[in-house]
């Protein structure tokens, strides 16, 4: 009996064990619930962190355009930011010559194309994006401008929309020969690759528009990190302006800078592809980036 009852109390034990055990072990395998949804004010502050990160960053790129001449070959590009709204690109050709040299200051800028033997200095206008025949030189100006210029506060910012989808590219679209897929036109930022970390799509989880000014605003959707995923300019009548996606994102911090920026100019059907190579933080404030 003696035998019988420690062996029953050995079998309780080793019970009562597993049961424990088990316990613990879901508990360590469940998956960690995703994060919440960003708030307002997490927005707010996460964007207006990531803006004041960006000044003195150096960004040695890759960038190509589609449109209705077909597809360029990618061109090495510097991006320079200063400060809020102040940016300086330089452009080389594939073989290496300057073909651009950009400078804005607000609403100002000088465009410098030496092989042309150009300078012109003029201020930016968001309408020059209305004529889909402009010349693509300012069409990209007036991109950059909106792109850095200040928007986030909480004066001019609300809670915007996520029911605005993107239609999937038609069949021989700039965005769909860029290699933009449908999933990525119906979920922005769904282009990440695998070969970079945290290279789960980011879906959209948020948004927030934001007054530019009396006719222009800017819509930004941001995933559950609170990261950019798209933005979209638009005038007050709500004819969109530009359209940019950013996806490939090399951390999960807010303030992580996307490897892949696509740019969509709806009224001349071109786009922009920039492939971020290489960033570094500079207080030189000289036109030589590296």
């Amino acid at each position: 009996m003696p035998h019988r009852r420690a062996a029953r109390s050995t079998v309780a034990v080793a019970l009562c064990l597993g049961t424990v055990a088990t316990a613990a072990c879901t508990r360590l395998l469940a998956p960690a619930p995703p994060p919440a949804p960003p708030t307002l004010e997490s927005m707010l502050a996460a964007l207006g962190a990531r803006e004041r990160s960006m000044e003195g960053l150096r960004v040695s790129m890759s960038l190509r355009g589609t449109g209705r001449g077909g597809a360029t070959l990618p061109s090495p590009a510097y991006l320079a930011i200063d400060g809020p709204g102040r940016l300086r690109l330089e452009v080389l050709s594939p073989f290496g010559m300057t073909v651009l040299a950009l400078a804005i200051d607000g609403d100002e800028y000088t465009l410098v194309q030496p092989l042309r033997g150009e300078t012109r200095r003029s201020r930016v206008d968001p309408k020059e994006l209305l004529d889909p025949d402009g010349r693509g030189a300012e069409r990209m100006i007036v991109a950059l401008a909106l792109l850095f210029r200040p928007k986030i506060a909480a004066t001019n910012c609300r809670l915007g929309s996520l029911s605005e989808k993107w239609a999937p590219p038609a069949k021989g679209h700039p965005s769909a020969r860029a290699g933009v897929s449908q999933d990525a036109a119906l979920e922005p930022g769904a282009a990440a690759t695998a070969s970079r970390s945290d290279s789960a799509a980011p879906s959209a989880a948020a948004g927030l528009t934001c007054a530019l000014d009396a006719h222009l605003s800017a819509t930004v959707l941001v995933d559950r990190r609170a990261r950019p995923t798209r933005e979209s300019y638009a005038l007050s009548d709500g004819t969109t302006l530009l359209i940019v996606e950013y996806a490939d994102y090399a951390g999960a911090s807010p303030t992580a800078l996307p490897g892949r920026i696509v740019i969509r100019d709806p009224a001349s059907d071109a786009t922009l592809i920039a492939r971020v190579l290489r960033t570094r933080a500079s207080a030189q404030r000289g036109f030589f980036f590296w």
